[in-house]
């Protein structure tokens, strides 16, 4: 995550006592995004590193520009190597995937474009790919796999200016080579945080309609394997996933915001489906204001 304008990174043993706490890029605004557990017990994170462009004076505020930003930490703590891919406005690295022979794909944006790069344990670079429409902005958010060469992409584009867009699940194979692209036309448009795949074969969606928080509404999907989209849940307004987990009997957990029975700012939400994707579980945390929950993993 972050702490202050740095990326932060910490980990915990069962009780929650910290075992290692790590924070990169001071005086900058820089974040992680998300994480994985590498083979040899360490972490591999995610997100973005800015670069000041411009110095604040009387008359211009600060700009930067953007990096995707990944770093691998060893088992300790200790940081293996750092990584920065990009240098436009918007570039981050948002979702990570391990591979069978251990390299990684990355999802995100790079050069305001859906960017995919496949990385190799020490951080080269083995490809970069970029899924666009000339002169709109495109989007990486979430990634899953499908099978042992095929990987959903959720992403989003939208022309410069313009509040609208179209949400978009692209399948490609572990050499980035694009197989099948499915687009999601709605408004207010709805992004794909999470990506899942059901007993069924469908890819299950989770995200939210893109406003802005307190009018946002947490949306599930699915999409069939004949390229159709179902929407089988709408959170009230406020609400939204950004994370998905299964469970070890069937069913799945979405977990992320809802607006607060006060209504003053989010409370961290969760919702637990079962596997005719029927609500079987919610929990609402409002211990303080503008809670948010990014991940779940049942145990």
């Amino acid at each position: 995550g972050k702490k202050g304008t740095s990326l932060w990174v910490l980990r915990l043993d069962s009780k929650g006592k910290i075992l290692w706490e790590r924070v990169r890029g001071a005086h900058q605004k820089n974040r992680g995004l998300n994480l994985l557990e590498t083979e040899d017990g360490g972490i591999l994170v995610a997100g973005f590193r800015s670069i000041l462009t411009r110095h604040k004076n009387r008359a211009l505020e600060p700009l930067y520009s953007r990096r995707a930003w990944l770093l691998r930490f060893g088992p300790g703590g200790d940081l293996i190597w750092e990584k920065e891919f990009g240098g436009g406005p918007d570039d981050q690295a948002s979702t990570l995937l391990q591979l069978d022979d251990n390299s990684f794909l990355v999802t995100g944006t790079w050069g305001s474009q859906l960017g995919l790069w496949r990385i190799d344990g020490l951080g080269n670079r083995l490809y970069s790919k970029q899924f666009s429409i000339p002169g709109q902005f495109s989007a990486g958010t979430s990634l899953c796999r499908i099978s042992r060469n095929k990987f959903a992409l959720g992403a989003y584009e939208k022309e410069p200016g313009l509040a609208w867009a179209v949400s978009k699940i692209l399948f490609v194979n572990e050499n980035g080579e694009l197989l099948e692209e499915f687009r999601y036309e709605s408004y207010p448009f709805e992004k794909f945080n999470a990506l899942g795949q059901l007993e069924s074969g469908e890819i299950l969606i989770a995200g939210s309609t893109e406003t802005t928080r307190p009018k946002s509404k947490a949306v599930l999907l699915t999409l069939s394997k004949e390229g159709k989209f179902n929407k089988f849940f709408e959170g009230k307004k406020g609400s939204s996933f950004q994370s998905l987990a299964f469970k070890p009997g069937g069913g799945f957990l979405g977990v992320g915001f809802q607006k607060s029975a006060t209504d003053q700012g989010t409370s961290g939400w969760i919702l637990g489906f079962n596997k005719y994707l029927e609500v079987d579980l919610e929990g609402q945390f409002s211990n303080q204001v503008n809670e948010v929950i990014y991940g779940v993993d049942p145990c």
